[in-house]
């Protein structure tokens, strides 16, 4: 038994009570620093926090194409709307749109805000200063509740971001894939496993499907592939067999994706024996596509084929700018884009959008020009070509040329590319000497020729006893013609300009079997179309009727410029001749297609030259022209002036024919020239008078007409100068008629036209004076019986 130490004493309860304190108290302390320092608040130590601008966000993932509902956008851990905070001298400077007085929305920024009785106040431009109760966004995020409950997401939405207007489909969107399909597009859900490359894209990416299409299944997908005629496809029958050879076709062209790759479990039966019929889940993996209605058929039938399908994804780079040109390549964003022909499009036709159409990406492709360029070649852009009618044969891989197109309102047809005052004559390209060298839209004249002189050869057979003898002759027989020697080629051959600036509307080619079906321009031309002016059909279709005897050549005219050089003006000159006082008819060679040359600005405007024969066109000519003759505007006859020779008649004249026979010396005179008309006859007496011998061979010489005007003068040929027409002032006009119709012996003397000066000229030193040699003989009278007798002495002789 242990001892009992006397000095021991209970230890007090106090001191066991103020142990247990320090120690929960200690115990306290380092539990509130440990959660001070991680960041744990004590709301009793808190102190109050300023007042911060709040953007509500969602506080839990939105799924695409989900509608926004209160659950999203409630914070568990607050109740209340998740929001983001912000100081008010965060949003400074920032753009808003708030509803205005007039409750329409209006954009500006905030330029101050201050906190008036726990309301923010936002200073906008202009001073004005509003509640931020009034804003509707603030730098794109929405800060109105109302306006984003409801609302469908166009993509998923993550937690604890502001919703901006993109964050959203279209107001009135409805929830869902349906919502999701753009206007004018179709949804349609694909099991992944049968288009390669569908992996790995996401919502929103744009692709296109590109199907390998056999031969034998193009026409299918392609409804411009023509099978060649008398082709038919062997379809195999054993898999040894070589594969057919396949054409890569574009089935579906910006096929959106709405949703990427996703598994999905499909229920599948199957049945056995020991377990009869069971139902099991086999996952499948699935994609939506948005297609347009056009593409869906064609995708539905690749896939139930079971042709090879492959997704090719565009990019989805922003193009610079914010325009969308990412086609065109950098170099060729300042040039002007022209879609190229990817079939031929026949003559006559209207333009469609299928024409531009490339059938393997099934998409336009443009060819790039600088503006220059495109406007000197008159090339027309994409949305001035759709219903315009081709005027010619368009090969593929072409751009196309206003050249190449009617004109505006053509209803299609070959009618489309006849000009109104003009007619279509269709003429074998055998009859035209240079046929092969035309094309359409060419201009040309054509000339018509035949032979003057033909062999004619016979042959003769005689029979003598048991022999036959046989002889050939020939002989050459000419034509007459009213052509001139020097233009007949010495009555060889004639001439005649049948059709004056002809257009080639039409080509018609002989089908080639062995040519290509893309290469029909090597045919040969069977016939040619032509618009011709009115008059020249008639003459075309009567030198079409003389095949044997008449000889078609074409005459080409330049299609250049007329560039003249500096100083030069173009000055048209006349092509064939034109006889004064008639018209030059605005649709005559002449005015349609004249011959050009360039002459000086200075003699141009010294001889007042034409340079523009259309303001003439209409106009009486005053003088003869012959081709390579330009026209003096001195050569024109006022305006209305009435065709025919009086219009060359002043006033104050008369005109008389005179023939050859009648005048001598008109093969010397030019048309316009100014000539005296005289009468030279020698002396007569009658028998009964004595007229000495050196007075028998005087002449008298008498001016039946002064100052008189040739105005035209006609010939034939070989004959030369056969009449003229004369104007003879009209107080000579009874003396001329006078004379002519009592003298046999009249010429016509030229007038002087130099414009030197007359050395000491006289009044009277222009006019021809007359010679009467009665004047100067005296008569004496003699009467012997019955007899009269009369002598004649010159005056200075005495009798």
């Amino acid at each position: 038994m242990r001892g009992i130490n006397p000095h021991n004493r209970r230890q007090s309860p106090l001191w066991m009570l103020g142990g247990l304190f320090f120690v929960l108290l200690f115990g306290a302390v380092a539990t509130g620093a440990t959660l001070w320092m991680a960041g744990v608040e004590f709301p009793f130590l808190a102190s109050a926090k300023p007042p911060r601008v709040q953007i509500p966000v969602n506080a839990r993932p939105i799924a695409p194409y989900a509608s926004v509902t209160r659950e999203d956008m409630i914070d568990p851990q607050k109740r209340a709307i998740a929001t983001i905070e912000l100081r008010p001298d965060q949003i400074v400077g920032i753009g808003l749109k708030y509803i205005g007085d007039d409750g329409q929305e209006v954009s500006s920024a905030a330029r101050e805000v201050t906190e008036e009785n726990g309301t923010f106040m936002i200073s906008i431009d202009g001073g004005k200063r509003i509640p931020i109760g009034r804003v509707r966004e603030l730098g794109g995020a929405m800060m109105s509740v109302n306006d984003i409950i409801g609302r469908v997401v166009s993509k998923e939405k993550n937690p604890g971001l502001a919703f901006t207007e993109s964050s959203f489909l279209p107001k009135g969107t409805r929830p869902g894939l349906a919502g999701a399909t753009p206007p004018g597009m179709q949804s349609m859900t694909l099991e992944s496993s049968s288009i390669a490359g569908l992996h790995g894209l996401k919502l929103g990416d744009k692709v296109d499907l590109i199907a390998s299409v056999p031969h034998d299944m193009l026409g299918e997908f392609d409804p411009s592939h023509k099978p060649r005629s008398g082709v038919q496809f062997v379809t195999r029958s054993k898999a040894s067999d070589p594969p057919q050879a396949v054409v890569e076709r574009t089935i579906a062209q910006s096929a959106i994706l709405l949703t990427p790759v996703r598994i999905r479990q499909k229920p599948s039966t199957t049945s056995s024996l020991t377990e009869g019929q069971r139902v099991q889940n086999i996952p499948v993996e699935e994609v939506v596509l948005a297609l347009t209605p056009s593409d869906i058929p064609h995708v539905k039938k690749a896939l139930h084929k079971g042709l090879s399908v492959m997704a090719v994804a565009q990019s989805g780079q922003a193009a610079k700018g914010g325009s969308d040109d990412s086609e065109a390549p950098a170099e060729q964003k300042l040039a002007v884009a022209f879609p190229l022909v990817k079939r031929t499009i026949p003559a006559f036709q209207r333009i469609t959008e299928q024409d531009f159409i490339d059938p393997v990406t099934r998409r336009p492709e443009f060819a790039y020009y600088d503006p220059d360029t495109a406007t000197r070649s008159k090339l027309v852009p994409y949305d001035f070509l759709l219903g315009r009618v081709a005027n010619r044969d368009i090969e593929a891989g072409t751009v196309i040329s206003e050249s190449e197109l009617a004109e505006q309102g053509a209803k299609g047809g070959i009618g489309s590319v006849i000009p109104p005052d003009r007619q279509a004559v269709v003429i074998s390209a055998s009859q035209i000497l240079g046929s092969e060298y035309l094309s359409v839209g060419d201009h040309l004249d054509l000339l018509g020729s035949f032979k003057l002189e033909h062999v004619r050869t016979t042959e003769e057979t005689s029979r003598r006893e048991n022999e036959t003898t046989t002889r050939n002759s020939s002989e050459v027989i000419s034509r007459s013609t009213d052509l001139q020697w020097s233009t007949s080629l010495g009555h060889r051959a004639e001439h005649w300009l049948l059709a004056v600036d002809a257009r080639v509307v039409a080509i018609a080619r002989t089908p080639s079997e062995s040519a290509g079906a893309n290469n029909s321009i090597a045919n040969p031309i069977s016939s040619l179309t032509l618009a011709v002016r009115l008059r020249d059909a008639e003459a075309l279709a009567q030198a079409a009727a003389m095949t044997s005897e008449i000889k078609l050549t074409a005459a080409f005219r330049s299609n250049l410029p007329t560039a003249s050089p500096p100083n030069m003006a173009s000055v048209p000159l006349c092509t064939v001749a034109v006889r004064a006082f008639e018209k030059l008819e605005p649709w005559g060679a002449v005015v349609a297609r004249p011959a050009i040359t360039s002459i000086s600005i200075d003699e141009v405007n010294e001889k007042k030259i034409v340079t523009d024969l259309s303001l003439f066109a209409g106009r009486v000519l005053r003088t003869n022209k012959q081709p390579g003759d330009y026209f003096l505007e001195s050569d024109f006859l006022p305006a209305d002036t009435a065709v025919g020779i009086s219009a060359g008649i002043a006033p104050g004249y008369r005109g008389f024919l005179v023939q050859k026979e009648q005048l001598a010396g008109l093969e010397l005179v030019k048309q316009q020239m100014r000539v005296d008309v005289i009468s030279a006859e020698p002396m007569t007496f009658p028998s009964n008078y004595d007229v000495p011998p050196e007075i028998v061979g005087r002449t008298q010489m008498l001016v039946a007409a002064s100052d008189v005007e040739v105005v035209q003068l006609y010939e034939e040929p070989l004959r030369g100068v056969v009449s003229a027409v004369l104007a003879i002032p009209l107080e000579q006009v009874a003396r001329f008629e006078s004379v002519l119709a009592s003298s046999s012996n009249l010429r016509v003397i030229p007038r002087s036209q130099s414009v030197a000066d007359v050395v000491q000229a006289t009044a009277t030193s222009d006019q021809l004076p007359e010679v009467n040699p009665y004047t100067s003989l005296k008569f004496m009278e003699q009467m012997v019986g019955s007899d009269r007798r009369v002598s004649v002495f010159p005056a200075t002789t005495q009798p």
